[in-house]
């Protein structure tokens, strides 16, 4: 299913029941271009029908012009070739460094912290503060304003509320859903200095100017509710770190 949640901007997302009752989100996004549509990671292939379905409900079955994989686990790269066969060769940008090994197609190399431009479209491809691998991005579109938060800022959901966006105060998940996710999904936060962690991710948020921030396993959070966001998740790192 695609929900615009912004002019040009479509939230499309399979769920997942990773326990009774306990669902995931694995999301894709596209953003419309005056050139075309560049999708947003390519989601999971046991999502693949699905997913392929709500993007041609959108861009007819010609696809899109440009695939952006953010780093090539699974649930994010997992139809990359796929799609690309399928819709007659989108460009891949990728900060991949040798993309081949992991099983994507040739791309175009997006430098971590690096500007580039996908369809004409200014993206700033973040060095992520909350990342499960190497060679991991955060797009952030000028344009729109949306920061692609892939794997960070994730929770699970109850069955049911698969559609839910952050977008009242009553939505936003506390701080014990969020250290859950985070800390099953970072395992190393346990590790970390959680008051050095909690300013590298105030410095990211400070430096661009947010109008949603898009996780890949979790629901979309509009601006106003970001900072109280933040505030949970600086929490959630402290307790994933071991600090009361």
């Amino acid at each position: 299913m695609a929900t615009e949640l912004l002019d040009g901007v479509h939230w499309i997302h399979e769920c997942s029941e990773i326990a009774p009752n306990v669902h995931q989100h694995t999301a894709v996004y596209l953003l419309e271009t005056e050139s075309g549509y560049v999708l947003i990671d390519t989601g999971s292939h046991t999502h693949r029908d699905p997913l392929r379905e709500s993007v041609e409900a959108v861009t007819g079955e010609g696809g899109v012009e440009a695939i952006v994989v953010s780093h090539p686990d699974l649930p994010h790269s997992g139809n990359a070739r796929y799609f690309q066969e399928l819709w007659g060769g989108p460009e891949i940008v990728s900060s991949v460094v040798t993309p081949a090994v992991v099983g994507l197609p040739e791309r175009t190399r997006a430098a971590i912290g690096s500007k580039t431009k996908v369809l004409g479209r200014q993206l700033t491809f973040v060095d992520p503060p909350l990342a499960d691998i190497v060679f991991s991005t955060w797009p952030y579109d000028h344009e729109t304003g949306v920061l692609f938060s892939i794997d960070g800022f994730g929770t699970y959901h109850q069955a049911g509320e698969c559609e839910v966006v952050v977008d009242t105060a009553d939505s936003i998940p506390t701080v014990e859903e969020i250290e859950r996710y985070h800390a099953d999904t970072f395992r190393w936060l346990q590790y970390v200095d959680a008051k050095q962690f909690r300013a590298t991710l105030t410095r990211t948020f400070e430096e661009y100017d947010i109008s949603y921030v898009m996780p890949t396993h979790g629901g979309p959070i509009a601006a106003e509710h970001i900072d109280e966001y933040l505030d949970r998740l600086k929490l959630a790192v402290s307790l994933a770190a071991g600090e009361s």
